[in-house]
């Protein structure tokens, strides 16, 4: 198992992505797609980073919707 993606929820998405290219030195995966994005490693050595628009305000301690998540990725995921 492993950490495939760490997603992020925001309110303010449409900063987002450039951020976190500058930051990391990411690329995206695709282009943007109706408030999605999933940043790349170009060297493949990082977990993806999936950038998602939020419209709600949520609480912090509220797992309801969590702003961060981790996308695990297994070889076999039936076992």
């Amino acid at each position: 198992m492993k950490i495939g993606s760490i997603v992020v929820k925001s309110r303010n998405f449409e900063k987002m992505p450039a951020f976190w290219q500058e930051a990391l030195h990411y690329v995206p995966e695709a282009p943007v797609k109706d408030g999605f994005v999933i940043l790349k490693d170009p060297e493949e050595r990082g977990p993806n980073i999936s950038l998602d628009k939020t419209i709600e305000h949520e609480r912090v301690g509220s797992t309801k919707n969590p702003r961060l998540h981790l996308d695990l990725y297994v070889a076999d995921q039936e076992a």
